[in-house]
């Protein structure tokens, strides 16, 4: 679920109820501690010090033995009061104490360990791994056998064994299930066993970290203790996990022998039959068109889909869940994904990931009787449910209780093999979900559903989607939440976090490991579980950044700050004084581990968050301050961001980080590349090349797309064109610079090759650029061949340059004046190839700077208009809608400009710009989508079909780079189709949201008269005071007269006095 779906898919009226959502479709009690000489035994943590039961699992020679089990019956429906969840219950009888077991010394052993004879894969692994790191800790080989020989003086018994009996050792395996296990001395003898499929392995692992002192930290770091002698106290211990499902859903979660070994049976994770499987969910969730898919079915049966404001629609909608034939068809399709994956313990018939439940009369009775949409939702699952549970009694139905039905129904219940899986995108994960003062309706809804349901699971939400590196203080609110779902008889939880490629988001490992013991373990001591993390991850280094994580909550505790699951840098708790604290702190982490390399870079990229921070908010605090040299274009910033930018991506590169954000509806970068070429470049410069000529030099940025940067006199070092870093799309506004469509090579490194610039785009062209020097500017030609299949060639190049006042366009066309920079006016002056006719073209302003553009080649067309910053901008499109493999073509830009050009001032200064084909698109290619469009300010644009309503462009704008507490003109380039020459009633509608308050701050639309079908139009969206969590949202209005709408670009404008 992508925390931004759920927001970018609501309707204008949705949103004004909503708040709360992000998410889309398709994340200290004293401990006895392992001492130096290696006496071992003890749990690794102590349970939660709030008054639960259970003491201790290691005894000592001379007190009376006890058992400790973990129990899987959690308080049933009829019990409400608060109980534990770790039970002192005596499950065997006891054995008599006898003196410790010593399985190892000196390097060498008498056990051996002895597997049933009919071993499953994870039994066999079991084996190997504890004879493996057995022999790590003391460097002895096990041995390792099958029960089929007779009973070794010393034996490790693993599973089901033979020889159990005949020691009086007679588990109740019934009680154990699936993954419950016993650990116990009989004799000189170690029993290990547990159910099947991966009990006994658990029980292997839990003895190896629990009484031997090993860990799992990571899929990369593990502590594994060396020993000269491995002993065991008497042991009569049973552990049964208090949650059947548990699922840490982040990258490094997924790694089999992680998840295996930390007892976690994640759907997502590569376990395989020899880690003992996993509770696999086919689909996983969202999979009403999964199943059901409109492509296949609407055009027949519009019926089986949601009706909407009395109309049959599968735009953005559900099924209708009262259609009996809707049921029979969901009936069948579940049959056959269990016969095509009969490896699924779950199928998921669950809801779209987003609104657009069906309003019919049936649907709409069900749902008003039972107070909630869930109400023909859990009807619907139920007959599924029931039906498929005749021919497959094991299996379960999944399905969501989220957003529009997370509110439970009044009477229906789920039968029993019906799992409903709460979310909770809306809350504040700041505050703990059974308290907070925000999370007050979830924590009802999950205490309704508790009275109904016999499978409860959980979805929660462990980091920002948004931004996956941005500090996310939540770690003091885990373990409160997942014993708060345990007492309300959950039985499986899902955490989802990052799990970008790559992984590496802010204290990614460390979630996943706490989560990982929280989920086997409620009652753990989630503090004793961090401390030992951070020790035994970050060593010396441990202590401060325990103060720095400690410093976010207490932050948060104080200023009572909302921490939603799109949590941003900009967010009020990173302070001046945060910040600086916490970068002491980690100046004194790093002072710790000395010269410890991978120590330092483990550092590092704890410290990656509050840098992210740091550059975040001053990406846009560098206007003004750009100098040119003979080797670098750069601007002056302080020496800690300078610091900090530097260091973030070094460290990005060293371990492998990826993405920054989950992907979506979301402006801020992807990949850790895009977020370099827009942020770091905007704090750090980048080297250039000087093409030079008699009299002026051009200024060119390999790195990013082969810009033209800056266009100088050479003898008085007199700018002509400079590049501009105020626009918000990207690092700066070229002055020049050529861009393929798709979004091709916007920031592709160039080098240089044969006199020429040279680089292959990702779609097999190869693009060759040769610069040169003119008498009064620079010609660029470009050469573009096709390495790969046939396919069209669309590119743009633009200027961005001062021209200020009024601005006329001159050439063979004749003459035209390029509008102004105010609401109504035409956004754009657009020429045809048939009006430019090979001939150049002239824009001067009333002062006397000019510009004249002169093309050769398959030029599509045209644009001109107001940019950025108060500059000038033009579009030269180019395009060849077929060219073949192998074959090649190129075009030529020529620009000369006036002495006047020199020194000239700008319109707006400080105006950032966003360019609409920069925008993430909700559903692309369904709703809304990108397209090359000659007539668009850099040759692209961006749509939405006229038949929803859905806010399907947004543009979530960085705070950070505007003055703070100045007011900005939102502004924006649209364009309005109509399926007529007219449009009546309301064409566009477009606002300012923000998410922290669950308010419009303004808004606009289009109607009527106003729409202008056809032309580019600067439309004002309204005035506001940029805030974090803000964003600019478009849509249609659902208007049949209009077919689509177009978004150019988006300018925010200082506003005047008064503004």
């Amino acid at each position: 679920m992508d925390p931004a779906m759920s927001r970018r898919g609501l309707s204008q009226e949705a949103v004004s109820a909503m708040m709360q959502c992000g998410c889309q479709g398709t994340p200290v009690r004293r401990v006895r501690q392992v001492n130096q000489s290696g006496v071992e035994g003890a749990a690794p943590y102590p349970l939660h010090p709030d008054g639960f039961a259970c003491r201790a699992s290691r005894t000592g020679r001379t007190a009376p033995l006890k058992e400790t089990k973990m129990t899987s019956h959690l308080p049933n429906h009829t019990l409400k009061q608060h109980l534990p969840l770790i039970l002192a219950v005596p499950l065997l009888a006891s054995a008599a104490l006898a003196d410790d077991l010593v399985l190892s010394s000196g390097g060498k052993t008498g056990y051996v360990i002895v597997l049933p004879k009919d071993a499953i894969p994870s039994e066999t692994r079991a084996a190997n791994e504890l004879a493996s790191f057995l022999q790590q800790i003391g460097g002895a080989a096990f041995p390792v056998q099958d029960d089929g020989t007779p009973l070794s003086e010393k034996a490790i018994l693993l599973g089901n064994n033979a020889h159990l009996a005949g020691l009086g050792v007679k588990p109740d395996w019934g009680k154990l299930g699936k993954e419950g296990f016993l650990l116990r001395t009989a004799g000189p003898h170690l029993v290990l066993a547990g159910g099947r499929p991966r009990g006994t392995m658990y029980g292997v692992y839990a003895f190896l970290e629990d009484k031997l002192g090993c860990r799992w930290y990571t899929s990369k770091i593990s502590k594994i203790p060396h020993r000269d002698e491995i002993t065991v106290d008497e042991l009569n211990e049973t552990q049964v996990p208090a949650l059947e499902y548990r699922e840490p859903f982040n990258t490094d979660g997924f790694d089999a022998d992680w998840a295996s070994r930390n007892r976690c049976n994640s759907n997502a994770a590569a376990l395989t039959e020899e880690h003992g499987g996993k509770i696999t969910t086919i689909p996983f969730v969202h999979s009403f068109y999964q199943l059901i898919p409109p492509a296949t079915h609407f055009a027949d049966h519009p019926d089986w889909f949601s009706e909407i404001d009395g109309k049959r629609t599968a735009d953005g909608a559900q099924l209708c869940l009262t259609n009996p034939e809707v049921t029979a068809l969901m009936i069948e399709k579940v049959k056959e994904t269990i016969k095509a994956h009969p490896e699924a313990v779950i199928v998921s018939v669950s809801q779209n990931d987003w609104r657009g439940n069906c309003q019919c009369a049936k649907c709409k009775a069900i749902d008003d009787a039972e107070g909630s949409p869930a109400g023909s939702l859990v009807t619907f699952v139920n007959a599924v449910a029931a039906e498929v549970g005749k021919e497959y009694p094991d299996l379960a139905i999944d399905t969501l209780a989220y957003q529009y039905t997370r509110k439970p129904p009044k009477t229906v219940r789920p039968l029993p093999n019906v799992i409903i899986r709460l979310c909770s995108i809306e809350c504040d994960f700041g505050q703990p979900l059974a308290t907070g003062e925000r999370n007050k309706s979830f924590a009802d809804d999950i205490r309704g559903w508790h009275e109904l349901c016999d499978r409860l699971y959980i979805w929660d939400y462990i980091t920002s989607f948004s931004h996956y590196m941005v500090p996310f203080p939540n770690l003091h609110t885990l373990g409160p939440n997942v014993r708060f779902f345990a007492e309300n008889g959950v039985k499986g939880i899902f955490e989802e976090g990052n799990y970008g490629p790559g992984g590496c988001g802010e204290c990614n490992e460390l979630r996943n490991y706490l989560l990982a013991k929280l989920l086997w373990n409620p009652n753990v001591d989630e503090n004793a579980v961090r401390q030992d993390f951070l020790a035994g991850v970050y060593g010396p280094a441990a202590q401060p950044l325990e103060e720095y994580l400690r410093s976010l909550q207490r932050a948060v505790e104080k200023q009572n700050v909302a921490v939603p699951c799109w949590f941003t840098p900009d967010a009020p708790i990173f302070t001046d004084d945060l910040i600086a604290n916490s970068e002491a702190l980690f100046d004194k982490a790093e002072a710790a581990v000395g010269g410890d390399q991978e120590l330092l870079l483990r550092v590092r990229q704890a410290r990656m968050p509050i840098d992210y921070v740091v550059l975040n908010r001053n990406a846009g605090k560098s206007q003004g301050t750009w100098k040119l040299t003979d080797t670098r274009f750069e601007p002056t910033v302080p020496d800690p961001v300078a610091a900090s930018n530097r260091r973030f991506f070094e460290t990005a590169k060293a371990v492998g980080l990826n993405n920054l954000h989950e992907g979506g509806q979301s402006h801020n970068p992807v990949h850790v590349e895009e977020f370099h070429n827009r942020v770091g470049v905007a704090l750090g410069g980048v080297d250039v090349d000087w093409i030079k000529g008699e009299r002026f030099a051009a200024a060119l940025a390999p790195e990013l797309g082969c810009r033209v940067v800056a266009v100088r006199e050479a003898a008085s070092k007199t700018d002509r064109a400079i590049f501009s870093t105020s626009s918000a799309q990207a690092a700066g506004a070229p002055a020049y610079q050529e861009v393929f469509f798709p979004n091709l090579g916007v920031d592709t490194p160039f080098a240089p090759d044969a006199g020429e610039y040279a680089t292959d785009l990702p779609n097999g062209l190869n693009v060759r650029r040769n610069v040169t020097v003119l008498p009064a500017g620079f010609q660029l030609v470009s050469k573009v061949r096709n390495g790969g299949q046939d396919q069209p060639v669309q590119a743009s190049g633009r200027l961005l340059l001062t021209l200020s006042g009024a601005i006329r366009a001159t050439g063979a066309f004749g003459e035209r004046a390029v509008p102004a920079l105010e609401p109504g006016a035409a956004a754009n002056v657009v020429l045809t190839p048939a009006e430019v006719a090979n001939q150049p073209v002239t824009f001067a302003s009333a002062e006397g700077a000019s510009v004249t553009i002169a093309v050769q080649g398959p030029l599509a067309g045209l644009s001109a208009g107001r940019g950025p910053d108060g500059l000038f901008g033009v579009a030269v499109a180019f395009e060849v809608p077929t060219l073949k493999a192998g074959e090649s073509t190129q075009w030529t830009s020529s620009l000369t400009f006036s002495e006047q050009t020199a020194g000239a001032k700008a319109d707006t200064p400080g105006a950032l710009e966003c360019q609409a084909a920069m925008l993430p698109c909700y559903r692309e290619g369904e709703l809304s989508g990108k397209r090359f469009e000659p007539t668009a300010a850099d040759g692209r644009a961006s749509y939405i079909i006229g038949s929803t309503n859905e806010w399907a462009l947004q543009w979530s704008y960085p705070a950070a780079q505007f003055q703070p507490g100045r007011k900005y003109d939102v502004l924006a380039a649209v364009r309005i189709l109509a399926a007529d020459v007219t449009v009546t009633g309301v064409g566009l509608t477009c606002g300012v949201y923000s998410v922290p308050n669950a308010a419009y701050k303004t808004g606009s639309d289009l109607k009527d008269d106003a729409c202008k079908p056809g032309q580019w139009q600067w439309l004002k969206v309204g005035t506001v005071t940029p805030e974090g969590g803000d964003y600019v949202w478009f849509a249609p209005a659902k208007n049949p007269t209009v077919k689509e709408i177009q978004l150019d670009r988006i300018l925010m404008v200082p506003a005047t006095e008064g503004g």
